[in-house]
């Protein structure tokens, strides 16, 4: 059997006693900590992601409050020139609105108005059918407020996407400048690089910091989460996009049948996290530091009791007066006591029996040795040895010349 060093058994045995126990709480503090922390930061995004919902819905009710009531007034009056300076004060005063024309019954355009930077001629596009568009059927068929995905605008010749009011047995389109709700979106997103999309109900972005993607019609639906969105469901999830791996939440943006997706990266998401974990880290490595110490110096001061004692009782073994001995333990002192009340009876007996063991060997002596007594035929005895002296206790010289009788 291997044997090892009192002090390295202690010490192994210390150290079990205060870094397991040590250990093991840190593991589970740490993990219901980060459990916690974990959903905390999913219910912050979520919150997030509900208050940029809530921005982006309210300047699109804007707009969608302005052609509203811009498409009532043209129902109150029949005047095409005051309708045309209606039109052309809410393009001019709404960066948003890249193009605004009135569609008759069978979609023909009779009324157009462009923003700022359109590059076409209004009198251009006066009769052309937009009929077969989906919001324009949508919103005579339904005679509510419709807003569309995107598309490619006949008028424009980029890609856009449309409010459409109706307007008596017409319709009212403005479309709506993806580039400047990009901005918008630029703008809410902020230096804090969170990721903010706006799409259209088959996934495709219609605002984003990167107004180029919108004017792709660069579709996101292979997220799960998006699919999520488009289906209606509020949720958070974590999902990869352009390389980096993002923590996101969707939501709905009112009756637009859009949905807005928020998220951050995971690695600026849990920073606070990692901190925390380096945090838990660093002192658990300080309290295994201090308990390395602490095993060390128990471990040093129990061999030193015990090296005590066991001098001690060397001492007594070698038949050597020890020198008084005192611990500070009260146990290890009742412990050397009784050893010493141990040690004096043994030693008293062990003299109990050098003495019995004298007298035994006298008695073995005598019973051992052949007694030999000779006598002349006139009784006279004449050899008496050292047997006889011993078995009948008389000495020889005293015995020679007498008679046995």
């Amino acid at each position: 059997m291997r044997q090892v060093p009192l002090r390295r058994s202690l010490f192994l045995q210390f150290l079990g006693l205060s870094v397991l126990p040590l250990v093991a709480v840190t593991l589970i503090v740490a993990a219901v900590m980060f459990r916690d922390l974990i959903d905390g930061v999913e219910r912050q995004t979520a919150a997030l992601g509900n208050a940029v919902r809530d921005q982006i819905e309210a300047r699109l009710a804007g707009r969608q409050a302005a052609v509203e009531l811009l498409g009532y007034a043209m129902t109150q009056q029949a005047d095409a020139a005051a309708d045309q300076r209606l039109m052309r004060e809410l393009v001019r005063v709404d960066p948003f609105v890249d193009a605004l024309y009135a569609a008759v019954k069978d979609g023909t355009i009779e009324k157009v108005v462009f923003g700022p930077s359109a590059e076409r001629q209004e009198n251009d596009m006066l009769g052309i059918d937009v009929s077969l568009r989906p919001f324009f059927q949508a919103a005579r068929a339904t005679q509510k407020t419709v807003w569309s995905d995107t598309f490619l605008s006949t008028l424009t010749g980029r890609v856009a996407a449309a409010v459409a009011v109706p307007v008596g047995a017409g319709v009212l389109v403005a479309e709506i400048s993806l580039l400047s709700l990009s901005r918008a979106v630029a703008e809410l997103a902020g230096p804090t690089g969170d990721l903010i999309m706006i799409l259209d109900s088959r996934g495709r972005i219609i605002g984003y910091q990167d107004a180029a993607l919108a004017s792709r019609q660069v579709s996101v639906q292979h997220l799960e989460l998006v699919r999520e969105g488009i289906a209606g469901r509020s949720g958070s999830g974590r999902f990869d996009w352009q390389g980096t791996r993002y923590l996101g939440s969707v939501s709905n943006i009112g009756r637009t049948g859009w949905t807005v997706l928020v998220a951050r990266a995971t690695e600026n998401v849990y920073a606070q996290l990692f901190r925390l974990g380096w945090a838990l880290a660093g002192g658990l490595a300080l309290a295994l530091i201090g308990a390395l110490a602490a095993a060390l110096m128990l471990a040093r001061n129990s061999e030193r009791r015990y090296r005590q004692l066991l001098e001690a009782a060397d001492s007594y073994a070698q038949a050597k007066e020890p020198s008084p001995v005192r611990f500070d333990i009260l146990e290890f002192d009742q412990l050397w006591q009784n050893l010493r009340r141990l040690f004096e009876q043994v030693e008293r007996r062990d003299a109990e029996t050098r003495v019995a063991r004298h007298q035994l060997q006298t008695v073995f002596d005598a019973t051992t040795e052949v007694s030999i007594i000779a006598a002349r035929a006139d009784g006279m005895i004449t050899v008496f040895n050292r047997g006889a002296e011993k078995l009948l206790g008389f000495d020889a010289a005293n015995m020679a010349a007498a008679s046995p009788c």
